[in-house]
């Protein structure tokens, strides 16, 4: 979110791609209910950037700027803790990421989280 009135628009979009291996323990319940708890471990394999663009609206002038298209500073290997309530073949869960999404937290620390709803099939 951009507060500058002479920003007009400001767009980035970085992606990183990781393979993941979940290790969760769960224990069922009275009839189909069940609860499961367990991490997930996470390997980098791409990451890809369109990089970073600002226009500005500056008297007389129309300026854009980009930058960052090469963007790498994803985290090579992430850990997760994840925990969750099941009805049959349904389940809720939340997930929270214990290593920052970052290497070196060169931009802002940030540690990923997620609420999910799965099914089995």
């Amino acid at each position: 979110y951009e507060t500058d009135p002479l920003i007009l628009n400001s767009k980035s979009n970085i992606n990183a791609r990781y393979v993941t291996i979940p290790i969760h323990l769960q224990y069922s319940f009275y009839k189909k209910f069940s609860i499961h708890a367990g991490g997930v471990l996470g390997i980098n394999f791409k990451n890809s950037s369109t990089g970073f663009q600002r226009e500005y609206d500056i008297a007389n002038a129309k300026i854009t700027e980009e930058w960052g298209k090469n963007y790498d500073n994803f985290k090579p290997i992430k850990l997760e803790v994840q925990a969750g309530l099941g009805w049959s073949s349904y389940n809720f869960y939340l997930k929270y990421s214990l290593t920052p999404l970052f290497k070196d937290n060169k931009e802002i620390e940030v540690l990923p989280y997620s609420i999910g709803f799965s099914f089995g099939i």
